[in-house]
């Protein structure tokens, strides 16, 4: 198994993301169209992508501005149209790589709005709606369903999401098993609520196993820590905790996944 500084000086090709918003004919959704060019074994994956979904349960409204239409649906398919995301920058995509996204969520209130919660989460999957022919489910070919399952699975675990970022250290992690919960108070006019989420491809075992870390602020560092020792399948290639192990999932994704998503989900608390 390779060492984690040489994975990252040997085995790592990156390239732009460029995001978008994609308009479903039946539903919306937020893109992203680019190339992934994470790769292992000096085997070159090209043509990837990365997107970011929205999907909103009930009546509530979601938008990508606080001023701009109800862009929630129940469903997402590939009919889509292309909008340019606003104020994002390009990015590289591999371990250590991170981000943030905002979106808005809206009761429908007209004049006064009554006080309310909601929950979301975010969960990180192949593209299948990447509109690429070579790669119509988001998988690179000839992968049987266990090898896309497991690469999934270490997608979900490696690709963190945090409600906080500050002074250069993520906190308030989003279970994947799991919703974060926003709360409305209410108010004279009613206003969409914005939602700021980091995310962060974690780069290396230290990053969640060693105190201190220069990443992930210590509470939280040490629930991330508790469940994935409980859980120990969903982060290290083989179930084994350690560092080769960490890097060896990092290695199953690199290798299987060519177009990525995040698909946000939305509901009354």
């Amino acid at each position: 198994m390779q060492s984690n500084s040489h994975k990252r000086k040997t085995l790592i090709r990156v390239s732009t993301i460029v995001f978008e918003i994609i308009v479903l004919l039946t539903a919306v959704a937020i893109f992203a169209s680019s190339v992934f060019g994470w790769f292992a074994n000096n085997n070159s994956v090209s043509g990837n992508g990365m997107a970011v979904q929205l999907k909103v349960s009930g009546d509530l409204q979601i938008r990508a501005s606080a001023t701009g239409d109800n862009i929630g649906v129940t469903a997402i398919d590939n009919n889509t149209t292309s909008i340019e995301f606003p104020d994002m920058e390009k990015k590289e995509i591999y371990p250590g790589v991170s981000g943030q996204i905002t979106f808005y969520v809206h009761d429908g209130s007209q004049g006064a709005q009554n006080a309310y919660s909601f929950n979301y989460r975010i969960i990180p999957q192949n593209d299948e709606w990447c509109g690429v022919d070579a790669y119509p489910d988001g998988f690179v070919t000839g992968l049987t369903a266990d090898e896309k399952a497991l690469a999934l699975k270490y997608m979900s675990s490696h690709i963190m999401f945090f409600e906080s970022f500050s002074e250069g250290k993520y906190s308030g992690w989003i279970n994947p098993k799991g919703y974060a919960k926003k709360e409305v108070a209410s108010a004279d006019k009613a206003t969409p609520c914005p939602v700021t989420v980091y995310w962060a491809w974690v780069p290396n075992y230290k990053d969640i196993f060693k105190t201190p870390s220069a990443f992930i602020e210590e509470n939280t560092r040490a629930e991330i820590e508790r469940y994935y020792t409980a859980n120990a399948d969903k982060l290290f290639l083989g179930g084994e905790n350690s560092s080769d192990a960490f890097d060896g999932a990092d290695t199953v994704i690199g290798i299987s996944i060519k177009y990525m998503c995040f698909v946000i989900e939305v509901a009354w608390q």
